[in-house]
């Protein structure tokens, strides 16, 4: 072989070499990507830093993406263990004296409902005699840029959540109000203001997750309607389970009570 010839064998052999070790470098990053690219977490005890609270408010009247202060959300999804998430709830409260919950969908709102009211029979002795109080708020998710630069924007529930003593409506007593999937919440929330107006308190029931859906949706627009009345202060409610008989079935049923509590220590 020529000397010339010999430098051409090395060096076509070097590109090769160089190609085929881009080739697995690009591989790598290909795989690297794969396994640790960002993935969504419903629940896992403790919400990381990539929950909805990171993100910046949108929208009239968005609440803030996060609480001002203390822990980040717990996140309630469609698909989560509500026994576990109530054990959670209790540790928030317990520990901090508050908690906050960020549930994307009605499923995800009843389910955080149902821990709620688990949350607080765990928490009985805790408790003594104050009870879970809940206000519900609407809070705004970003979740990305769309090629035309406008934001696609996904709305969400935001319970805040603390111990306080309150007036609820008794076991076995029957609640003022029913929700059903039909439930007009503008007219309910009239219905609600009314009775809060008139002694203080409101109570109401609601079966599955549209009803429940649709009793948060009055509770929010009751506080709109009572912004007078409470003078600065939120529209809570407390919620448990309660069973029923329906002529030979027996059945659960959310009651809840709605009075004027002072802002959440949340906010």
């Amino acid at each position: 072989m020529t000397l010339a010839a010999g430098r051409r064998f090395a060096s076509v052999s070097g590109n090769a070499v160089l190609q085929r070790s881009v080739v697995l470098a690009a591989s790598r990053r290909f795989r690297f990507r794969g396994v640790q690219g960002p993935r969504r977490r419903e629940f896992s005890g403790e919400a990381s830093s990539s929950t909805p609270s990171s993100v910046p408010p949108s929208g009239p009247g968005a609440a803030a993406a996060g609480p001002a202060k203390g822990a980040e959300p717990l996140i309630c999804g469609k698909q989560t263990n509500v026994g576990i998430f109530a054990g959670a709830i209790s540790k928030r409260v317990a520990a901090q004296g508050w908690c906050v919950i960020d549930a994307v969908g009605p499923e995800a709102g009843y389910n955080a409902l149902k821990s709620v009211c688990i949350a607080g029979t765990y928490m009985s002795d805790f408790l003594g005699e104050r009870h879970l109080v809940v206000t519900p708020e609407k809070a705004w998710l970003h979740q990305r840029t769309a090629p035309s630069g406008r934001f696609s924007e996904t709305a969400m529930l935001r319970f805040h959540v603390w111990p306080l003593a309150v007036p609820t409506c008794k076991d076995g007593a029957d609640p003022e109000m029913w929700f059903s999937s039909s439930t007009n919440p503008g007219k309910a929330a009239g219905l609600m203001r009314r009775a809060v107006q008139d002694r203080g308190w409101a109570s109401a029931a609601s079966m599955g997750v549209q009803s429940a859906e649709k009793a948060i949706k009055t509770i929010m627009i009751a506080q709109t309607y009572l912004a007078e009345y409470l003078e600065g202060r939120s529209l809570g409610a407390t919620f448990r389970l309660e069973r029923f008989q329906d002529e030979a079935e027996e059945k659960v049923r959310i009651v809840l009570s709605c009075s004027p509590v002072p802002s959440p220590p949340s906010l």
